[in-house]
């Protein structure tokens, strides 16, 4: 199966900032529920929408940001040099 990364960290993105992709609910930040914070949750899911139970799990955010670092590492050299040639 062929993923869009860009896609796939948006949904994390969004989970952590408090947006639901899925239900469109927007929460404080804080308020998303992350595994750690549930008494008696196994720890499988890594943030959770309140209000629709949507969720990636630990083991997608880590996925995810490991698919991601190349292009971070990118975004972050193009940054610096950019920011080298204008000062």
């Amino acid at each position: 199966m062929k993923v869009d990364v860009d896609v796939l960290d948006f949904v994390r993105c969004e989970l952590a900032q408090g947006s639901c992709p899925k239900c469109h609910a927007v929460h404080d930040p804080v308020l998303m529920q992350r595994s750690w914070m549930i008494p008696g949750e196994p720890r499988v899911f890594g943030i959770k929408c309140p209000t629709c139970g949507f969720h990636v799990t630990n083991e997608e955010i880590a996925r995810i940001e490991q698919m991601i670092a190349p292009l971070v590492a990118n975004a972050v050299k193009s940054f610096e040099e950019w920011r080298a040639f204008n000062e």
